[in-house]
């Protein structure tokens, strides 16, 4: 494609998307950072530091680094994606939306995007004061677009408009609870997440319905917006279990895993297997032992697909599976037998791999004490 193209500074967002989407689904992030960051360095030498043909690019380089942590790299980056808004775009924009009536001019969409960009550096940084306050401005966007009548997912407009506005709304309101979760301010932190959340699943449902996510027609339609809907997922999954709410953690999972399984390379998506052995483990702390079993069984099976039939994360996993007798109060001779096995099974991969004064055997070796002695 590059060749065809005649040259890396070239090519276009849809022509990198399916490559960025395997990397993405065996998380294998750096890298897409990488790969992003060829590119831009290409186009830069072409175009300059402050064309708009560069964007998508740079922002890919952004989410990339803030997903890895690399607060360094995204300063940096987040001022040339705003370098670049500003150098194109006026600060203001006129909204039609919908079309009965005068138009009003509000902030442009763009520059709201920037405002999340910087919450999510700021959560980053954990400074959850000044991230509030930036994305704030996005809650307060959308609430100024609302009092004059407008609707702020442009549902008269075109569909990447439409994606638009709810990926930036959706995102902005999803870290805003982040963020009030970060200040102690637990129940308007949820109430923030799960409105966020409920953007996202309206945008994903959006792009189905329109046909986007076959067709490739968008900003990197299967792995953006399906991972963010997924990311969102989890994130109120952890909120969740830190308050020690597995049952209602549960039907959120399920409901991340059912998203993830849409792909066809799900068996490859380190993410994947690591949700499901996380609902194993709700389903152990629920006592929901027949779906924790089948779980785990699932999680091997991927695992050694990933993997390798004798790998240290498959012997991890049959170690894992064993800790359900413990949480069964009278377990039947069968049952440890069988418990004992796993463990054992689960001990023997992983003193292949370590030396037996390796700290990495003690998992292994404790869950295998506990069941020898009870």
């Amino acid at each position: 494609v590059v060749s065809l193209r005649g040259g890396l500074a070239f090519v276009l967002l849809e022509d990198v998307s399916p490559i960025l989407r395997c990397h993405e689904l065996t998380g294998k992030l750096t890298q897409v950072r990488d790969l992003y960051a060829s590119i831009v360095k290409a186009k830069i030498e072409i175009y300059g530091d402050k064309d708009m043909r560069i964007l998508p690019f740079v922002w890919g380089v952004l989410d990339a680094s803030l997903r890895l942590s690399n607060m360094g790299a995204a300063t940096v980056e987040q001022q040339a994606v705003q370098r670049v808004r500003e150098g194109n775009l006026d600060e203001k924009m006129p909204w039609y939306h919908p079309p009965q009536g005068e138009r009003r001019i509000v902030t442009n969409i763009e520059f709201i995007a920037s405002h999340v960009e910087m919450g999510r550096l700021l959560l980053l940084r954990k400074e959850y004061d000044k991230a509030k306050d930036e994305l704030q401005k996005v809650a307060d966007w959308r609430e100024d677009i609302r009092k004059v009548g407008k609707d702020w997912r442009r549902k008269d407009s075109t569909v990447q408009n439409q994606v638009r506005s709810y990926e930036v709304v959706a995102d902005g309101i999803f870290r805003l609870g982040g963020a009030y979760v970060g200040l102690g301010r637990l129940q308007t932190g949820e109430n923030r997440m799960m409105e966020g959340l409920g953007h996202w699943e309206e945008l994903v449902e959006l792009e189905e319905e329109a046909g986007l996510r076959v067709a490739c027609n968008h900003l990197e339609v299967e792995s953006v917006h399906i991972r963010s809907l997924v990311a969102a997922y989890l994130g109120v999954v952890n909120f969740l279990i830190e308050q020690n709410r597995f049952t209602d953690s549960v039907p959120i999972v399920n409901k991340a895993l059912a998203q993830m399984a849409k792909s066809q390379l799900r068996a490859h998506s380190p993410l994947f297997v690591r949700t499901i052995q996380r609902r194993a483990q709700l389903n152990l702390d629920c006592h929901h032992i027949e779906d924790a079993l089948k779980d785990f069984d699932h999680c091997r099976e991927l695992t050694a697909v990933l993997y390798g039939q004798d790998s240290v994360q498959v012997g991890a996993c049959l170690t894992d599976k064993a800790r359900f007798v413990q949480y069964i109060t009278e377990p039947r001779k069968q049952e440890m037998d069988g418990a004992r096995q796993l463990a054992a099974e689960g001990l023997a991969i992983m003193e292949r791999y370590f030396d037996k004064t390796s700290t990495r055997l003690v998992p292994s070796l404790r869950v295998l004490g506990c069941l020898l002695v009870r």
